[in-house]
């Protein structure tokens, strides 16, 4: 069988020879470009790039945004996320706190300061169960693995456990107590992701200034990715939900080092508003999401910033010390929302 244009061409269209045949496929190809020009002699350029490239992706977080780092600005990524990605204990770097005296009775005043610190009591209150007696051996295999082989385990568990039985006042008033609220009802180092559309670190600072006042600054950074947090503790209280955040700054050796103004003056110093805006944030579009009939006014009871080493202790004329409460206003809640970039009830 041959081509319909190869029939009667004679003896090598029809004959067997294979020869033949290759030949007869090998010129009729060419057929259609007859009289045109090689293409290989044509010039060849470039089609014009019209496609803007978007500016790479970033994760930032409440540490990094105080420091004004971001690792679009040419940091060291891997130190940069190290810094990003950990839950925030308590110590900004660059700043090593004071440590106590060896001579104060109280371990919460001797506990050593520092970063490492915040990392064992943030782990043994991880851990432990606040309506129960804290587990001694947990605690005490805790403080060995952290490096604090010569404290005394039962000293500390007293300490905690003065801590979360003790009331807490919230931000409008009602009063609070760790111990009573069940365990189902609390979520301890809740990790999430807050995206955010070309935000602006100089706006979020003015919001949230204009509310609490903060003594931090940024530059014309604008970011688009993703803003990384670690909530220590969310829990839901008589159909309200709030974020607690434990601190185990060293602040002083007495009561009165961690009354309200020093503590105001300490979440002042520290951008703490800061952070619980953000924090209240991530959890209002987390419970705008989950919470059927979710209203920030009704469902939001705003933050509690508990000072370790004061908390559970109370002045001369007994006003309870240690604990700092705030709620973000919902306008600055809606403000922040849009600072972000999201479209309306969606993304978290």
């Amino acid at each position: 069988f041959a081509p319909e244009g190869d029939r009667g061409a004679g003896p090598e269209a029809s004959g067997p020879s294979p020869a033949g045949r290759g030949a007869a496929r090998t010129d009729s190809p060419s057929a259609p470009l007859a009289g045109r020009a090689d293409p290989r002699s044509a010039p060849v350029a470039a089609r014009p790039w019209r496609t803007a490239i978007p500016a790479p992706l970033t994760t930032t977080s409440f540490t990094a945004i105080v420091s004004g780092a971001h690792d679009a600005a040419g940091e060291d990524d891997a130190g940069l996320r190290e810094a990003v990605e950990r839950p925030d204990h308590d110590s900004r770097p660059g700043a090593p706190e004071a440590a106590a005296p060896a001579g104060e009775p109280s371990v919460r005043f001797r506990f050593p300061a520092g970063a490492q610190a915040g990392v064992c009591l943030h782990g043994i209150l991880e851990e432990a169960r606040f309506d129960a007696p804290f587990d001694r051996r947990m605690l005490a295999d805790r403080l060995i693995r952290d490096g604090f082989r010569q404290v005394d385990p039962g000293q500390v568990a007293d300490w905690l456990e003065t801590v979360v039985a003790a009331p807490m006042r919230a931000a409008q008033g009602e009063s609070i107590r760790l111990a009573e609220v069940p365990l189902a009802r609390q979520v301890r180092e809740l990790d999430f992701l807050l995206a955010g559309d070309a935000v602006s670190d100089r706006a979020l600072i003015e919001a949230i200034d204009g509310e609490f006042g903060l003594d931090a600054a940024a530059g014309p950074t604008r970011w688009s990715g993703f803003l990384r947090g670690f909530i220590d503790l969310v829990f839901e209280w008589r159909g309200r939900y709030y974020l607690l955040d434990w601190k185990s700054n060293h602040l002083g050796d007495s009561v009165s080092h961690y009354a309200a103004a020093p503590l105001a003056a300490a979440m002042r110093a520290s951008a703490y508003s800061l952070q619980a805006s953000l924090y209240a944030l991530a959890l209002h579009r987390w419970l705008r999401r989950r919470l059927r009939g979710y209203d920030y006014e009704r469902h939001c009871g705003g933050a509690l910033y508990v000072f370790l080493r004061g908390a559970g202790l109370a002045t001369s004329d007994g006003a309870p010390v240690g604990v700092h409460a705030l709620r973000p206003s919902a306008r600055l809640i809606d403000a922040l929302d849009r600072l972000f970039g999201a479209p309306s009830g969606d993304r978290t």
